[in-house]
């Protein structure tokens, strides 16, 4: 075949044509026949990447330990992606530029990982604080006379995190 009109079809797609567009991850396979009815069929394969996940970081993640700190800490892991080139991390809010932010305080918090062609994942995490520490004290009696005694009672502790208080 030296003839200059070829015929093309694209067995996966049924498509006519030496171009075919559309087309996912996966093998096509292609029939070139000339005018004189030579033909070849080959394969080609396109790739893709793997997903690109974004997880977060249970290990390493803390909610504020005490009532009104900036103690939260997010981390974040993540697999996939285009690995040839950079990845960026946005947050939102803005508090960092990497895979951790750190002196957080409660609420959410969302972080977008992009790799170097645009493809992108996300995952967002509530930092939670305890409920401030509160309680009811309550005084035994008067003291009637200078130098006398009395006690104090605290009842109904509630809020902070741990054990029971005692």
């Amino acid at each position: 075949g030296n003839n200059a009109k070829y015929f093309y079809k694209w067995q996966e797609t049924g498509q006519d044509g030496a171009v075919v567009s559309g087309l996912c991850a996966g093998k096509y396979h292609i029939e070139i026949t000339d005018a004189n009815l030579c033909t070849v069929i080959d394969s080609i394969e396109i790739t893709q990447p793997s997903e690109l996940v974004v997880k977060i970081d249970s290990e390493k993640t803390k909610n504020i330990s005490c009532s009104g700190s900036n103690t939260g800490e997010i981390h974040i892991s993540f697999t996939g992606g285009h690995h040839n080139g950079p990845y960026t991390f946005k947050w939102n809010p803005d508090v960092s530029n990497s895979t951790s932010a750190c002196n957080l305080s409660k609420g959410v918090y969302t972080v977008t990982v992009t790799d170097y062609k645009g493809c992108n994942d996300f995952v967002s995490y509530e930092i939670k604080e305890q409920e401030p520490i509160s309680f009811t004290p309550v005084q035994a009696g008067d003291i009637k006379c200078y130098g006398d005694q009395t006690c104090i009672t605290v009842r109904n502790v509630q809020g902070g995190s741990g054990k029971l208080y005692t």
